[in-house]
């Protein structure tokens, strides 16, 4: 649960970003158009306000106005991001169905794994787009809590696991 939602969606070639709130909420929505190496290629940014306890849609637009000519849709995902009140909420879409997506090589490596109790605290970053990340952990059973998660360039994942493994077997994470 979270305080403050955003939720970006395209249909029928239209780019659409709602912003839902349980608390009155005036900020910044940035919208960023990313290639899957990180390279900003559009930003825009909307002043908004959300009533207590409510949604409204916060921007729409043609996603052709939001590719740079030439850009490739399928080479992109759109990062829509909401500051208000110390608050941040964000969500990523693309612009052609995820089966189409001309996905990189994630680049993907494990910065750090702790005990925290009776958990390990995991951190993940990868040099390009990664899609669905899932961490597993081979021959042990493990529960994640952010399993599927999407990350940008740069972005660190910090999952926790619930396990029964020794620190040595924790070194051989598979993401």
């Amino acid at each position: 649960f979270a305080p403050v939602a955003v939720l970006a969606d395209v249909w029928d070639d239209t780019l659409a970003v709602w912003v839902a709130s349980d608390a009155p909420q005036t900020g910044a929505l940035t919208l960023r158009v990313l290639d899957f190496r990180g390279s900003v290629l559009v930003t825009q940014t909307v002043d908004v306000s959300v009533d207590p306890r409510s949604g409204f849609l916060a921007w729409r637009g043609p996603v052709s106005e939001l590719l740079p000519a030439g850009t490739d849709p399928r080479s992109v995902v759109v990062e829509a991001s909401l500051e208000a009140g110390g608050i941040a909420a964000r969500d990523l879409s693309f612009l052609v169905s995820p089966v189409r997506l001309a996905l990189p090589d994630p680049q993907l490596r494990v910065l750090s794994v702790e005990p925290r109790g009776d958990a390990w605290r995991v951190a993940v970053t990868g040099g390009s787009f990664a899609y669905a990340v899932r961490l597993s952990l081979d021959g042990v059973g493990a529960r994640f809590s952010d399993n599927y998660a999407h990350l940008l360039p740069g972005d660190t994942l910090l999952d926790s696991a619930a396990l029964i493994a020794h620190a040595d077997q924790l070194r051989q994470w598979n993401v």
